[in-house]
């Protein structure tokens, strides 16, 4: 993970907690979440309050929940988590939710982190899920704030006995009133015009997305074909039932009949004339596939010393001892039809590339979009940017199964499209 470090790919957009209050306030809050404390001196937090050191601590990434992905924990230490990014996210909603949280209480968080730190009870309205299919029972998520220490009980505590004091008669006589108010200032300081409460915030974008619940778990809803569909990332975690008859469709992500039900369920399809307008994506892929067929065969080869004509007589030598994947030369193929304005037929692509370059569907909703995306790449991830760029927790994983040359060339490969070129 150091090279991702130093090419800015991981650790980047985390905010360092290396006071003492601050990590006071984090304690506090994971006591109040019932959590054990963190005994580091200084960790780093990403926009939802994970820490990549606390989970190391723990050997435990999700050490912000009570067991797994289910009613999951949020901190907030300052309003600078705003716009950062989210390394772990439970859910694929995850990011947008967080999004929802600042555009309706930031004048809150600024207030309320100034003297305190929020943690916030991501409720799913469902204690526990023993199935997959409970999750379908999610029609919404209700986001409950709590400040450390009771700071919002407080301040609600104060603003009741300011309003009985201003609407109750005779309270200027009410001794045990005024003695209320005056231990409550004192204790807490006047309160009356600071913005310290936060409602619940309902979050409904739940429609379609992914869990990390059972193993990982992907949720459509309203589909053509009338019945949700759920897909898992492991068949054994996830306890499918295999049935057909109940009210939704459950698919492992390996089933042979997975590609052909997300077609038809108009979640992904396959128009060449997209690539045509962007031959980068094929080249990008064409060129992944090959360095990572030279990290295989040459381990010890530095792969990023390696200039355009070494790399073409590479190519050709594990051509000749069959060590590139046939991918590679489809994909040649496929560029040299598309210069020429001609589109493949059926037969003319393998299933390996016609999965590879399978796409969500362009009628979908922009938050099912990108939770077919994220899909697509679970399924081939030959195309590491698009790993990076929609499943970076997966991305990591991987990386460290990589060879060490294969890990170099893609941490600088992966941040000059990322940084250097917009998403495709």
């Amino acid at each position: 993970m150091e090279r991702l470090m130093e090419t800015g790919l991981f650790g980047q957009g985390l905010l360092p907690v290396n006071q003492l209050s601050q990590v006071d306030r984090y304690n506090a809050c994971l006591k109040e979440i019932g959590l054990p404390k963190t005994y580091l001196a200084s960790f780093r937090v990403d926009g939802w309050g994970w820490s990549p050191d606390i989970a190391e601590e723990r050997s435990d990434p999700f050490y912000l929940s009570h067991g797994g992905a289910v009613n999951p924990y949020a901190i907030i230490l300052s309003p600078a988590q705003r716009d950062l990014p989210v390394y772990f996210p439970y859910h694929s909603f995850d990011k947008h939710l967080l999004k929802v949280v600042f555009q309706a209480a930031n004048a809150q968080i600024a207030d309320l982190t100034a003297s305190t730190a929020i943690w916030i009870d991501v409720d799913q309205e469902i204690s526990a899920y023993r199935v997959p299919a409970d999750l379908l029972m999610i029609e919404a998520i209700t986001l409950r704030f709590h400040a450390a220490g009771g700071l919002m009980v407080h301040a609600g505590a104060q603003r009741e006995l300011v309003h009985r004091f201003n609407n109750q008669r005779m309270a200027w006589a009410d001794r045990a009133l005024l003695q209320a108010l005056a231990d409550s200032v004192r204790q807490h300081g006047d309160l009356r015009y600071r913005s310290l409460a936060i409602p619940d915030i309902p979050y409904t974008n739940t429609r379609s997305f992914f869990t990390r619940a059972f193993g990982g778990l992907y949720l459509f809803r309203d589909l053509p074909g009338g019945k949700p569909l759920i897909v898992a990332m492991d068949a054994a975690q996830a306890r499918l039932s295999g049935q057909p008859n109940h009210g939704h469709l459950e698919r492992h992500i390996h089933d042979d009949g997975l590609m052909p039900l997300l077609y038809a369920e108009k979640l992904v399809d396959l128009q060449w004339t997209l690539y045509r307008e962007n031959t980068h994506v094929l080249r990008r892929l064409q060129t992944a596939v090959l360095m990572r067929a030279l990290a295989d065969a040459r381990p010890d080869q530095d792969l990023l010393a390696l200039n355009e004509g070494e790399l073409r007589r590479t190519m050709l030598q594990l051509t000749a001892e069959n060590k590139l994947p046939e991918l590679y030369h489809e994909l040649d193929k496929l560029l040299v039809m598309l210069q020429r304005n001609q589109l493949p037929q059926a037969d003319q692509a393998s299933p390996e590339l016609m999965l590879a370059l399978t796409h969500p569907h362009r009628s979908l909703s922009e938050s099912t979009w990108n939770v077919v995306r994220q899909l697509l790449v679970s399924l081939n991830a030959a195309d590491i940017v698009r790993l990076y760029e929609y499943d970076k927790p997966g991305f990591f994983e991987q990386y460290k199964t990589w060879p060490t040359n294969f890990q170099h060339w893609a941490a600088d490969f992966v941040r000059r499209e990322v940084l250097e070129r917009p998403a495709s």
